[in-house]
């Protein structure tokens, strides 16, 4: 909570360095802006608040930090209106807004690599694209969310495990792990190919190089992801394994032995 009180009083030393004539504060778990702006009736101007809707967190403080100097360019042009802050045409609190700040946020936490763009597209935007971006952020809108999928599948995992993020990002007080039922990527039999079947898919392939790529995952087990990961030099040093890479910063290296150095 310290280092979110230092960047709300950060903020607001920015504006007041610039003579933004706006400050963010704090009310209650939510941040609001207070300035000098028109009265809503009749001439003359006020100190007045705006509510933003936005909780008081890091991604709510920058948020709420560049809403102050939308504000403050506003009042400087004479452009101005309270329909826009208070009216329909508002967007803060929708789900575009809230689905913007969790990304930003999640990327603010972890660095922007090919794994975590594809966990970000896979996991979350996949099914954050199912929204509509102008409706409100409510617990019903994220139950209708995971009820667009079908029970007990990896579909419903995902967004249930989505909506689960998202409302405690925004601090809705909800949760729906209710909704999961009872995924496995185990469940069910799975129909294998024989070595033969395997061998004359193999062979069929005509570039050499996705023949290589084909091999590879079929001898050692390698995923569609993994196999850009690979060290294939290792094939060729003692004892005799092969390195990927692959989500090694949660897992550590994967190293697949094999009985024999094999030419790559």
């Amino acid at each position: 909570m310290d280092k979110i009180n230092q960047l709300l009083d950060a903020a607001n030393l920015q504006l007041k360095q610039s003579n933004a004539g706006i400050k963010i504060f704090r009310r209650g778990k939510k941040l609001s802006l207070r300035g000098m702006l028109p009265n809503k009736i009749g001439e003359g101007t006020s100190q007045q608040i705006i509510s933003l809707g936005i909780y008081f967190n890091a991604a709510g403080v920058q948020s709420a930090l560049k809403q102050a100097q939308k504000l403050s360019s506003q009042l400087a042009l004479k452009e101005f209106n309270w329909e826009q802050w208070t009216g329909k045409n508002n967007n803060l609190g929708s789900l575009g807004y809230w689905v913007k700040a969790f990304e930003e946020d999640y990327f603010n936490r972890k660095q922007r690599t090919g794994q975590t763009e594809t966990t970000w597209r896979t996991d979350y935007h996949a099914m954050f694209k199912r929204l509509n971006p102008n409706d409100r952020l409510s617990e019903e809108k994220l139950i209708e969310l995971i009820l667009t999928t079908e029970p007990d599948t990896r579909t419903r995992k995902r967004a249930v495990n989505a909506a689960n993020c998202l409302a405690r990002f925004a601090k809705l007080g909800c949760e729906f792990s209710r909704y999961q039922g009872n995924y496995s990527h185990l469940k069910g039999d799975r129909d294998l190919p024989t070595d033969e079947q395997i061998i004359k898919y193999y062979r069929s392939i005509p570039n050499p190089q996705w023949q290589r790529v084909f091999g590879l995952m079929a001898c050692y087990g390698i995923s569609n992801h993994e196999i850009f990961y690979l060290d294939l030099d290792s094939l060729q040093k003692p004892p005799g394994h092969l390195v990927s890479t692959y989500r090694k910063d949660h897992y550590g290296i994967r190293r697949i032995w094999c009985s024999r150095v094999l030419p790559i």
